[in-house]
């Protein structure tokens, strides 16, 4: 289920431009590629680390390319904070997809205005943040 805040539209309008049609473009890139450029190496970083990441908070995680692949990596669980609604329907057909639905929370909104509601993590990743 994708929990959606109050405000809705955050970033003034752009939850238009991250519409249907670039979620599935960018969900059909990963899926064909895996992650790419800077997330890549972030990811990286993050199985490089001397502690293994128990649970993530990715802000503006779009299709949730660090969520699934830290799941697929033994994470427990993940949350995926965006204001896209698109693009968080495209993160759940994935985790369904890889069975891994049951430990990936959806919340669609602007973190600042529901930090409140958004559980802890032991990392928190912000990778290409529009805003």
């Amino acid at each position: 289920m994708i929990v959606p805040s109050e405000r809705g539209d955050c970033c003034g309008g752009l939850t238009s431009v991250f519409d249907e049609s670039l979620a599935k473009k960018h969900l059909d890139d990963y899926r064909r590629r895996g992650p790419r450029g800077a997330t890549k190496r972030l990811l990286a970083a993050l199985r490089s680390a001397s502690q293994p990441v128990d649970s993530l908070l990715d802000v503006g995680g779009g299709v949730g390319v660090l969520a699934h692949e830290l799941l697929a990596n033994g994470a427990q669980s993940a949350t995926l904070v965006d204001a896209s609604p698109a693009s968080l329907d495209a993160a759940r057909m994935e985790s369904e997809h890889r069975a891994t639905r049951e430990r990936l929370r959806l919340i669609e909104g602007d973190l600042v205005e529901i930090a409140a509601d958004v559980p802890s993590a032991d990392i928190v990743t912000l990778d290409k943040v529009v805003c």
